[in-house]
Parts: C-alpha cells; structure tokens; sequence
C-alpha cells in the first residue's frame, strides 16, 4: 500500500520527468526520479495523468431562489369576557379568553394588556387568568407578539366593568 502511495506522489509530478524502480537486496520495491547507482534500475514510462474538466453550474444566490414569505394575516379578539360586560367577582378574578385566526406559529405568542399595560407574560395559550383586579371600569385587549418582540396583530380594546362587594359602613345609620 505504501508503494502505491509512493508511486502515486511520483505520478502527480510532472509528468517529462523520468521514475525509476528498483528492487532493494530485501526485496522491497523503490521508485526514484534518479536510478540508484550500483544497482539494476528499470525505467519506468509514466503515462500523461487523465483528467476531465468540469464546469460546474453557477450557484444561484440563495436569497433569490427562497420566495419572500407573505406575512400573515392575524385576526385577535376577545371572545369573552363580551364588551362593556359586568362581572361580578369578590375576589376580583375573572378569565380572559382570546381567539386567533389562523393557527399561532410556533415563535409567536399572546400578550394581554389591562388599561394599556401588559398584564402577563407573553404565552402560547388564548386563555389568561386576572387576580385581584380592583373594582371598576378596565379596558382589555390582546396582541400577537413576534420573537423578536413586534407586535404583528392587536384586538380591538374590550371595556369591561368589574364590581366587588365591599363592606362600608354608613354612618348616622340605626
């Protein structure tokens, strides 16, 4: 095997130049761009190397082939709690249930807002749970948030009226 290597090196020279091969007193072959002195060397005739030329296609650029994606158009809205609904809670919670058309991406995620700040941490779920919201009038709506943190679709805003029993105690009563 390491003959073949040696003589494959001696062949990727150039190819007017004249290989010897000799045969050592071991027996083991050798290949020279000189003949040994002293020794019976046989020239050997090394024929041209065989090549094919190949032209390779051009590389089209890649952003030419990938057509440039439509961007999709989301529909948001808040299908319950309905606008300008009173809810009654105590305790001051109520759930929030956003519908979207078409399917979430898989990088996109929900964010809901109350009175115009974001109330929870952007997720992949339509339903959010408010606690603890005080009572009275509050504004609801949703947007669809890319990874990077644009906004690319909003609901329209949901008034909703909150009220919470409380205990006051009126005064001159009894």
């Amino acid at each position: 095997m390491r003959h073949l290597l040696v003589l494959f090196a001696v062949i990727s020279f150039a190819s007017s130049a004249a290989v010897y091969r000799w045969v050592d007193e071991n027996g083991k072959v050798h290949y020279s761009d000189e003949p040994e002195k002293g020794v019976k060397a046989e020239q050997i005739e090394v024929k041209e190397a065989s090549s094919i030329s190949v032209s390779l296609p051009k590389v089209a650029d890649v952003k030419e082939q990938q057509p440039q994606a439509e961007p999709i158009d989301y529909k948001l809205s808040i299908r319950s709690p309905n606008n300008e609904e009173t809810i009654r809670n105590n305790n001051g919670n109520f759930e929030v249930h956003v519908d979207i058309a078409p399917k979430l991406s898989p990088s996109h995620r929900l964010a809901l807002y109350l009175n115009g700040k974001a109330y929870s941490v952007p997720q992949r779920n339509g339903m959010f749970r408010l606690v603890n919201i005080d009572r009275g009038e509050h504004n609801l709506s949703a947007k669809l948030i890319d990874k990077n943190g644009k906004v690319l679709a909003s609901s329209a805003e949901t008034k909703v009226f909150l009220h919470r029993a409380s205990v006051i105690s009126r005064q001159g009563a009894g």
